[in-house]
């Protein structure tokens, strides 16, 4: 179809119909693919979205995925984080790149990169570092999902950031920040009490 929304509603919706059947086709994903390179932003972000709905078919196509990370548009980054999770174990390989987003100029960009990183495993947990110091970001909206992803995490390592989490959910003018923060706050004491709860039990 020559009209890029229309083709961009289907490449999503191919995607969406993989996702609840739970079976993707491969030469559906293979067509839905050759769309992200379109010189369309929307057809871009959609042909990328759809096919992080696919699961392991995404996985095939995750190089031409992986590019869109660099995309000179916001949208299709972001859509681009999320086929990266998408694409399940494969995608864990991409952290470092999805990390960097969360420097973004954009902050939808930087959200959607905090977002992602708890997602993909332990290679994703190792920039929990890179994380907390989106806590000082200008964005509101950036220090609400650089709380929550430090409490996402979930690795008793997270518990050095409970000062600064602690801080953040006294202090930060934006209700959603303190709420953010007090949420993630709460969920690594109670990792670090179950480890020291299974500490106590294996002496």
């Amino acid at each position: 179809d020559p009209q890029p929304m229309v083709v961009a509603a289907a490449c999503y919706s191919l995607g969406s119909m993989a996702e609840a059947t739970e079976s993707p086709v491969p030469a559906i994903a293979t067509r839905v693919a050759e769309r992200v390179k379109d010189k369309h932003p929307a057809v871009r972000g959609a042909a990328i979205g759809g096919l992080g709905k696919m699961g392991e078919e995404a996985a095939a196509h995750i190089e031409d995925i992986a590019r869109c990370l660099n995309d000179s548009v916001s949208y299709v980054r972001t859509q681009a984080v999320e086929a990266i999770v998408g694409c399940g174990e494969l995608g864990q390989m991409f952290a470092g790149e999805v990390c960097r987003l969360t420097f973004d100029a954009e902050p939808r960009v930087r959200i959607a990169a905090l977002g992602a990183l708890p997602r993909l495993g332990e290679r994703g947990a190792a920039f929990a570092e890179e994380v907390a110091a989106l806590m000082d970001d200008q964005s509101p909206e950036v220090r609400a999902a650089c709380a929550k992803a430090l409490g996402d995490f979930r690795t008793v390592d997270g518990a050095y950031y409970l000062p600064a989490l602690t801080q953040l959910a006294q202090n930060d003018e934006h209700k959603v920040v303190r709420d953010a923060a007090r949420a993630a706050a709460s969920a690594l004491r109670a990792l670090e009490d179950r480890a020291g709860d299974a500490d106590d039990d294996a002496e």
